[in-house]
C-alpha cells in the first residue's frame, strides 16, 4: 500500500519543481517522484493494480519525456505541431502527469483506508485441514474440452485476413470474444495449476498440456487483431495468475523484470502488426536474440510506438470543441447499448475532440483523454475516482478465499489495472467486464453442475493470519 507521507512528499516536490526548477530539470524530479511512488508500492509483498497503473505509467509519461529531454528527439512533437518551446511544453505535461499520478494513489489511499479489506477465515499452521475445490473427473474432461474448441475456434479465423474479427460488423461485442475465450483458458490452466500444486496426486503432464493450449491459442491470437494488447494482456495475467496459484501471492519483481525485459520485443511485435504471426514472431525473436543495452534506451524514441505522452501534450494544448464531462463515466455504461437500438451511439466510441491527432492513430493515455473530457480540474478529479476504482477492485479480489477462482482473477485484474494507464475509460472498463464477468460466470456454472467437490488437505506449512489491517499491509 502506498504511504499517505510518500504522497503527500511527491504532491510537494512536483508542485516546488514548476515554481524553482527549469524546464529540463523539470522533467528529471518529476521523473524521480513518479518513481518514488513506483518504489513505495514495489516495497509490498505482491503486486497491486495501483503498482501495475503506476508501472505503465512511468514508462509512458516518465522515461519517454527523459528521452525526448536527453536525446532531443522532437520529431513527433513537431509532426503535431506542438508549441515549439518544447521544453517548456514537456515540463507542463509532465508536470500534469506527474500529478495525476499522485492523484490516482490518493484516491486508491483514502478508498483503502475507509474500507479494510477482510478475508474469509482461514487456517494457520497449526495442521488444521483446508478446504479447496478441485475438479472432478468429467470437469477435467470438460475443460480440455473447452480449451480444444477455443484452439479449433481461433484457428479457424487465421486465413489470409490478419483481422477477421477486427473488421466484422458484429463490432467490439464479437471483436473481443476471443479474450472471453482467452480468460476462460487462464482459468482452466490456474484450475490444473492449483490441484497439481495443492493435492500432490495431480497430474503434472495435464498441467503442461493445459498451458501448450493456452499458449497456443494466444499465439493464433495475433492474427485476430493487430494490437499487441489483444493477445499480450491475456498472456501477461496468465503467467501471474499461475504464479500466484502456486506462491499465494506475487511480487513485484515478476512483473516488472519481465515487461522490463521484453520491452525491444513488443516494440518489434507493433513494428510487424501488419504481418501474420509467424512472420511477426520470428522477426521480434530475431530482435531479442541481437539486444544491446542501446535497444532498450532506444524503445522509447520516436520512430516506434511509445507516442502516448507526445499525445498528451499535444492534448493539452489543443482547444477542444466539446467536453462530454461526466458522460464519459456514464457512456462506460451505456456504451453497450447496441447502435440498432441508440442510433446516435457515438462513433467508435469517441466522445472527445481528437482532430488534433490529424488523423494519425494516436491517443494520449487515459489522463490525456480525462482532460479532454473536461479539463485540466475534471482529469484530477478523474484520477482521484480511478484510485478508487482499483482500490474497489482489489479488495474484491483480495477478499475472496483462496483458490484456482482467486488466482485466475487476480491475475486479470493486475495486468488490467496496468493497462489501465494506456487507453480511454470505457474500453478498459469493457475489458474487465470482457475478462472478468465470463470467468465468475463460468466458475459458478461449475459448482452448480456439481463439476466441483470440496476437498479437506492438510497443510502445516502454510501461515495465514485472520488480521485485516496485517493482511492489507501484506497484500497491498
Amino acid at each position: 500500500m502506498v504511504r499517505a507521507p510518500v504522497i503527500f512528499a511527491s504532491f510537494l516536490l512536483t508542485l516546488l519543481g514548476v515554481m524553482l526548477l527549469g524546464y529540463n530539470e523539470q522533467v528529471w524530479l518529476y521523473f524521480f517522484v513518479q518513481a518514488l511512488l513506483l518504489f513505495s508500492v514495489v516495497r509490498q509483498k505482491t503486486i497491486s493494480s495501483l503498482g501495475a497503473f503506476l508501472l505503465l505509467s512511468l514508462l509512458m509519461f516518465g522515461l519517454r519525456p527523459l528521452y525526448i529531454i536527453v536525446e532531443e528527439d522532437y520529431e513527433l512533437l513537431d509532426w503535431l505541431r506542438v508549441d515549439r518551446n518544447h521544453p517548456k511544453a514537456i515540463g507542463y505535461a509532465m508536470f500534469l502527469a506527474t500529478l495525476c499520478a499522485c492523484t490516482v494513489s490518493s484516491g486508491y489511499l483514502v478508498s483503502l483506508r475507509l474500507k479494510s479489506i477482510k478475508p474469509k477465515p482461514r487456517a494457520t499452521n497449526s495442521g488444521l485441514q483446508k478446504r479447496y475445490p478441485m475438479p472432478t473427473g468429467n470437469c477435467v474432461l470438460l475443460l480440455l474440452g473447452i480449451q480444444v474448441v477455443s484452439l479449433l475456434f481461433i484457428y479457424s479465423l487465421r486465413g489470409g485476413q490478419v483481422t477477421a474479427l477486427y473488421a466484422s460488423s458484429g463490432g467490439a461485442y464479437v471483436y473481443l470474444f476471443p479474450q472471453v475465450l482467452q480468460s476462460l483458458q487462464i482459468l482452466i490452466v490456474v484450475i490444473f495449476v492449483f490441484s497439481k500444486h495443492i493435492n500432490k496426486r495431480g497430474s503434472q503432464k495435464l498441467v503442461w498440456v493445459s498451458i501448450a493450449m493456452f499458449l497456443l491459442f494466444t499465439y493464433f491470437m495475433k492474427d485476430v487483431s493487430m494490437f499487441r494488447g489483444f493477445y499480450i494482456t491475456g498472456a501477461i495475467g496468465a503467467f501471474l495468475a499461475v504464479v500466484h496459484a502456486r506462491n499465494g501471492k506475487v511480487p513485484y519483481w515478476i512483473l516488472v523484470l519481465p515487461i522490463v525485459f521484453f520491452l525491444p520485443f513488443f516494440r518489434a511485435l507493433g513494428a510487424s502488426r501488419n504481418t501474420n504471426a509467424d512472420t511477426a514472431f520470428t522477426y521480434a525473436l530475431g530482435v531479442l536474440g541481437g539486444l544491446s543495452p542501446q535497444r532498450w534506451w532506444e524503445f522509447f524514441n520516436s520512430k516506434g510506438d511509445m507516442n502516448i505522452f507526445d499525445t498528451f501534450v499535444a492534448a493539452i494544448e489543443s482547444t477542444p470543441v466539446q467536453m462530454p464531462y461526466f458522460f464519459a463515466w456514464v457512456y462506460s455504461l451505456l456504451h453497450w447499448i447496441p447502435r440498432s437500438v441508440w442510433p446516435g451511439k457515438p462513433a467508435n466510441g469517441m466522445l472527445v475532440d481528437m482532430s488534433f491527432t490529424k488523423g494519425a492513430p494516436f491517443h494520449p493515455g487515459l489522463i490525456g483523454f480525462y482532460f479532454l473530457d473536461g479539463g485540466t480540474l475534471w482529469m484530477l478529479a478523474s484520477c482521484f475516482l480511478t484510485g478508487v476504482l482499483l482500490c474497489f477492485i482489489d479488495i474484491t479480489v483480495f477478499s475472496l478465499r483462496d483458490g484456482f477462482l482467486k488466482s485466475a482473477l487476480y491475475g486479470i485484474v493486475i495486468i488490467n489495472g496496468m493497462y489501465f494507464a494506456r487507453g480511454y475509460l470505457h474500453f478498459q472498463i469493457m475489458q474487465y467486464a470482457y475478462t472478468i464477468l465470463p470467468l465468475v460466470l463460468f466458475y459458478n456454472v461449475l459448482r452448480q453442475l456439481k463439476l466441483l467437490r470440496q476437498a479437506r488437505l492438510r497443510q502445516p506449512e502454510v501461515s495465514i493470519t485472520t488480521n485485516p489491517n496485517k493482511f492489507a499491509s501484506d497484500s497491498l
